[in-house]
């Protein structure tokens, strides 16, 4: 963009601001609106980050699974975004009955794109009659600084030894028969008992 904001100053009564664009052409004043849309433009070409979660039938083979997760990954990124981070969440129960299925796998994906991109993934989630619900936010940088600490913990957690496993222990050799010693009980005893 050849044209750039060259200088702001205020008028001579110091009531509004006056932008001057600088152009091979020369200084032009330009309103204040013009300016404000201009950066509106710019801002919304900017990347924003994302994060959708889709919850797709329990009918599903994993490869089929696979299928619809690298066709959603290829779209974002086919539109100039970028995948940050993908999570398989497994099968999980539903909290309500959704189109007569009480389980779905759920999978998420963090992802950074042009805010103009997410209509046409939730398009693509409403075409696909695989995917039963699901949710797409857009990530504040709270959001954002939570979201990497948390797949730092997650990584630290599967980079570290498991030293919670049990050590296995030796085997305990059977116990032989002849070593139980089992009570007899005399038959005189028994009957004395009876005639009581």
């Amino acid at each position: 963009m050849f044209l750039r904001i060259f200088l702001k100053s205020k008028t001579f009564c110091g009531f509004e601001n006056n932008y001057y664009l600088c152009s091979p052409f020369g200084l032009a004043y330009v309103p204040q609106r013009t300016v404000f849309y201009l950066l509106s433009k710019l801002y919304n070409k900017m990347l924003k980050q994302y994060e959708t979660v889709f919850i797709a039938t329990p009918v599903l083979s994993d490869q089929q699974m696979k299928e619809a997760v690298a066709k959603y990954t290829q779209l974002i990124t086919d539109n100039g975004g970028e995948v940050v981070y993908e999570e398989d969440w497994g099968l999980r129960q539903l909290a309500y009955p959704i189109q007569h299925k009480t389980s779905g796998f759920y999978y998420l994906i963090q992802f950074q794109a042009d805010p103009s991109f997410v209509e046409v993934l939730e398009t693509q989630y409403f075409r696909d009659e695989r995917i039963i619900r699901f949710l797409t936010v857009a990530l504040d940088k709270d959001a954002v600084e939570y979201a990497e600490r948390r797949r730092q913990n997650r990584s630290k957690a599967a980079a570290a030894p498991k030293a919670e496993e049990p050590v296995a222990q030796e085997p305990v050799a059977p116990v032989e028969p002849d070593e139980f010693e089992v009570p007899v009980q005399d038959d005189d005893e028994t009957n004395e008992t009876v005639n009581e």
